[in-house]
């Protein structure tokens, strides 16, 4: 329905966020993840675990992911 206003402004705002994979973010630091999580509209809380921060930014991902389609 709105396809005419996404051809018209682009949707190149959303198109360069690179997602990674739960093993990729196992990687990071805690501040790697949260400047990533950031990319995606969600404020992580630097006091919870890794593990926690992780599951987060792959559900905001996914999130992310389906409002695009």
């Amino acid at each position: 329905m709105f396809g005419w206003l996404r051809e018209l402004f682009g949707d190149s705002c959303c198109s360069d966020l690179k997602r990674y994979s739960s093993e990729d973010l196992r990687k990071m630091n805690k501040l790697q993840l949260e400047k990533h999580a950031r990319k995606f509209g969600v404020e992580l809380d630097r006091r919870l675990n890794k593990q926690q921060l992780i599951k987060e930014t792959v559900k905001a991902q996914a999130k992310h992911i389906k409002k695009k389609l």
